[in-house]
């Protein structure tokens, strides 16, 4: 599961992530705690919907000192600044390529 080899490709980011409780489904309440080099020290969310035929994963933030959500859409006149659009992709892009990484070397790590 990525939940379990986060911490180790990006320690400085995921101090630890686990799974509260749940399989990692649809109710799973999973707890993600950030790095020294974090503004926040952790959050706790729920699995609101997983479809994996079209790459879609839901959750609601439950517990802990950042809000945030995984849509990107408006409500009303709500407007979403690039600047921050471009902060989340660099980082989000940045994870992404330590996860192929770590994958690539050990390719028995997520079977």
């Amino acid at each position: 599961m990525l939940i379990t080899f986060v911490p180790k490709i990006a320690p400085q980011a995921v101090k630890s992530a686990e799974i509260i409780q749940g399989d990692g489904g649809v109710g799973t309440n999973k707890k993600i705690t950030f790095g020294e080099g974090s503004n926040f020290n952790y959050v706790k969310h729920m699995v609101d919907g997983v479809d994996n035929e079209n790459f879609v994963y839901s959750y609601s933030l439950i517990e802990g000192e950042r809000s945030s959500t995984s849509k990107y859409h408006t409500v009303g006149d709500v407007e979403i600044k690039e600047e921050h659009v471009k902060e989340g992709k660099e980082k989000a892009s940045h994870l992404f390529r330590l996860i192929e990484s770590y994958l690539v070397e050990n390719p028995d790590a997520y079977s």
